[in-house]
């Protein structure tokens, strides 16, 4: 294995069809780097090509896609800043209190199930999975807010 590894489509659609969400990859491919996906745009494939030829080290390409945990796929916190968000991800509206309680890593009440991004006045900046009674804050612990 190199830096990265292109899927092929039997690899592709598994790994789509465990994702959480739905995702567009048109024009594009899915590519895996250690425990992560990647999609990445035909265009900048080759360009990383000539570069793993050019033995020139690649620390990120492509838009990371979700992390490996465990058996479960995650999306990746960069997700929910999209400019024009994922359908397929509910975005839920967040007073200031409760977003400023999900950004110190707190667990605003929400009693809607399945996963969601959590948005401030149109602004999507993190994610959740609401399980009806409890939620479990995916936004980055070394992103929180400390007061």
């Amino acid at each position: 294995k190199g830096n990265s590894l292109a899927l092929n489509n039997k690899a592709s659609q598994k790994i789509l069809n465990d994702l959480p969400f739905s995702f567009d990859l048109s024009g594009g491919g899915l590519y895996e780097r250690k425990d992560e996906v990647a999609w990445l745009n035909p265009a900048c494939h080759e360009v990383l090509c000539y570069a793993w030829k050019s033995r020139v080290k690649v620390h990120f390409a492509g838009v990371t896609l979700a992390t490996l945990k465990g058996r479960n796929w995650v999306p990746h916190p960069h997700l929910a800043f999209q400019k024009s968000p994922n359908d397929s991800i509910d975005r839920i509206e967040l007073s200031k209190e409760m977003a400023l309680e999900l950004l110190r890593l707190g667990d605003p009440k929400i009693v809607d199930k399945g996963w969601k991004i959590a948005a401030y006045k149109g602004f999507g900046f993190g994610l959740m999975k609401c399980l009806g009674n409890r939620n479990n804050n995916y936004y980055p612990k070394n992103w929180r807010l400390r007061m």
